[in-house]
C-alpha cells in the first residue's frame, strides 16, 4: 500500500471518529432535551407545580395564596379559581378570582422572565378589612423576583424567576366593605395596567358597575372612570356616571393610604330632579332640576347649586295668597332664579346666599340652617307694591326694610324662620295680621271692617290650623268693632293685643 493511500485511509478514520462523537453528543443532548421537555410538560400539569405556583404567588404578594384546578393549553394558562389572604393585618382581607385565563409569552425566557401579556378574570372580589391606615399594603407589586424552591437544582437555572404582567381585566369586579353599609362597588368592568417605571403603581380603567356610599340610598352608576393606584394612594383622574334618574355626575380626587392623609373629591352634577329630595306630599307641588359643582372630604360636603325650570303650584297657601293679593300668578309660581351655597357638617346643613326669585312677584334672599330636625333662618322677603295693595297696613308697617342694590319695584321685610322641618314657623304671618288689624282699626273708617274680616278669615286658612283660632278671634274683634259704633277705637285695639302677637 502506498503512503498516499494509507494517509487517505487514516484521514477517513479520524473524520469518522469525530463525526461519530458528534453524533453521540447530539443524541445525548437530544435525549436530555426530550427528557427535559417531557419532564417540564408533566410537571407544569401536576399538583406539585400548582402548589409551588401558589407558594410563589403568596411570597410575591405577602399572602396565603391558593390556586384551584390549573391547566395549560398552548400559550394559555387556565385557573378555575384563586384566592389570597394577607399574612398580617392590612387594609384588605381577601382577594378572590374565578375563571382566570392568562396568555403567556416565552420570548424573554432566556432572561428568566415570563411575560404574561394579559390576564382575563370572569369574577374578581376585593374584600376590605377596615384597616384604613394599611391600604398601602394592597397586593399591587406582582413582578417581584422569586426563586423557586420546589424544583430540581439542575432545572432551576432554566426556569424563570420573574413575571411581568401586561394587563389584568376583570369582567365583573366587586369591592366589598368591611362592614355592611360601607362604601362598595358592584359589577365594575375593570382593567389594570402597570405603570412603566412605577414600582407597584397601576393605571385603572373602569366602566359600568355601581358605587354605593352610606350617604345615599341610591347608588351611582358608572359610565367610565380612569385612575392610578399605588402604595401611596388612589388618584381618580375622571369619572362619569348617573345618579338619581338621569342625573349626570362627574368626579375627580384622591384617596391617600396611610395615616394623616385626607381624602377629597370634587366634581359636577346636572339634571338632578329636585323632587327626589322632597316628601311624597310636596312632589306634586314642586318641580325643577338641579345643577352645580361640589367638593367633599371627611369633614364636610359643599356645593353651589342652581335650580332651572323651578315651579311651585297647586299649594293651598299660594292659592289663598293669590286670592288676597288678587294676583293669579301666585297660584303657579315660576322661579326664574333659585340658587344657594350649601355646606353639610354632620347633622348641620348651612344654606348661604339663598336666592328665590319670581319676576314681578316675589324675591327671597338670606340664610337657612337645619340641624337634625331643627330649622332656623334669617331671610329678606321682597314683593311688588302691586301685590300688597289689597293687604291693609302691609307696606306701612311690615314691608319697610331697605335693600341696597335690590330688584327695583320691590318692597322688603325681614323674616325669621324657626321650628322643625315637619312643622316650620315664620314670623311674617303674625306681623301681617297685626298690621291689618291696626290699619283697619286705627287708620281706616270703621266701615272698612267688613273687608278686614274677610281678609283675616282667609288668612287663617293660609296660616294653618295653629293660627286659625287666633285669626278667627281677631276677625270677631274687628267685626264687633264695626258693629259697635259707640265703642271707642282704643277698645278694639286693646282686644287685638290679646289675640294677635306683635300687635
Amino acid at each position: 500500500m502506498s503512503a498516499r493511500a494509507a494517509k487517505k485511509r487514516n484521514k477517513r478514520s479520524w473524520l469518522g471518529w469525530v463525526l461519530g462523537l458528534v453524533g453521540l453528543l447530539l443524541l445525548a443532548v437530544a435525549g436530555l432535551g426530550i427528557y427535559g421537555y417531557v419532564w417540564v410538560s408533566n410537571y407544569v400539569q401536576s399538583d406539585a407545580f400548582r402548589v409551588m405556583l401558589s407558594r410563589e404567588l403568596g411570597e410575591a404578594t405577602r399572602s396565603r395564596a391558593e390556586i384551584d384546578d390549573l391547566s395549560i393549553t398552548g400559550p394559555f394558562v387556565h385557573v378555575s379559581a384563586a384566592r389570597m389572604r394577607p399574612i398580617k393585618r392590612t387594609g384588605w382581607s381577601m382577594v378572590e378570582a374565578d375563571r382566570v385565563e392568562a396568555q403567556v409569552s416565552l420570548d424573554r425566557l432566556r432572561q428568566r422572565v415570563v411575560e404574561v401579556e394579559s390576564v382575563l378574570v370572569d369574577k374578581a372580589v376585593l374584600q376590605m378589612s377596615g384597616e384604613g391606615d394599611r391600604l398601602g399594603e394592597l397586593p399591587l407589586e406582582l413582578d417581584q423576583a422569586v426563586e423557586s424552591s420546589n424544583v430540581p437544582e439542575w432545572l432551576k437555572r432554566f426556569l424563570p424567576n420573574r413575571t411581568v404582567i401586561g394587563s389584568i381585566t376583570a369582567e365583573d369586579f366587586d369591592l366589598r366593605p368591611a362592614k355592611a353599609g360601607g362604601v362598595s362597588i358592584e359589577g365594575l368592568h375593570l382593567t389594570g395596567t402597570p405603570v412603566e417605571g412605577g414600582k407597584g403603581e397601576w393605571q385603572l380603567r373602569g366602566r359600568n358597575g355601581m358605587l354605593r356610599i352610606p350617604a345615599s340610598e341610591v347608588p351611582f352608576r358608572f359610565d367610565s372612570a380612569t385612575a392610578n393606584v399605588g402604595k401611596s394612594g388612589l388618584v381618580l383622574h375622571d369619572s362619569m356616571g348617573k345618579w338619581i334618574g338621569d342625573a349626570e355626575v362627574t368626579s375627580r380626587g384622591e384617596l391617600p393610604f396611610g395615616e394623616g392623609g385626607e381624602w377629597r373629591f370634587e366634581g359636577t352634577y346636572r339634571d338632578l330632579e329636585v323632587r327626589s329630595f322632597l316628601s311624597d306630599r310636596m312632589r306634586q307641588h314642586v318641580s325643577g332640576t338641579l345643577a352645580g359643582d361640589y367638593d367633599v372630604n371627611a369633614e364636610r360636603f359643599h356645593t353651589e347649586v342652581e335650580m332651572t325650570g323651578g315651579l311651585v303650584q297647586n299649594l293651598p297657601l299660594l292659592e289663598r295668597v293669590a286670592d288676597f293679593t288678587r294676583t293669579e300668578q301666585f297660584k303657579r309660581l315660576v322661579l326664574d332664579e333659585a340658587k344657594a351655597e350649601v355646606t353639610r357638617r354632620g347633622e348641620l346643613i348651612q344654606m348661604r346666599n339663598v336666592v328665590l326669585h319670581s319676576k314681578g312677584l316675589v324675591r327671597v334672599e338670606g340664610d337657612i340652617d337645619v340641624e337634625g330636625q331643627q330649622l332656623r333662618g334669617d331671610l329678606y322677603v321682597g314683593v311688588t307694591t302691586g301685590a300688597l295693595r289689597w293687604i291693609p297696613g302691609s307696606q306701612s308697617r311690615v314691608f319697610t326694610e331697605e335693600r341696597r342694590g335690590s330688584e327695583p319695584g320691590f318692597v322688603w321685610t325681614r323674616v325669621q324662620l324657626s321650628g322643625t322641618i315637619g312643622a316650620p314657623k315664620e314670623d311674617l304671618s303674625n306681623r301681617l295680621l297685626a298690621a291689618m288689624g291696626k290699619a283697619l282699626i286705627l287708620d281706616a273708617p270703621l266701615g272698612a271692617a267688613g273687608v278686614g274680616v274677610d281678609i283675616l278669615k282667609g288668612t287663617g286658612e293660609v296660616a294653618g290650623d295653629a293660627a286659625k283660632g287666633t285669626v278667627e278671634t281677631g276677625a270677631g274683634v274687628i267685626e264687633g268693632a264695626g258693629k259697635a259704633a259707640g265703642k271707642a277705637v282704643e277698645t278694639g285695639a286693646d282686644l287685638l293685643k290679646k289675640v294677635i302677637p306683635g300687635f
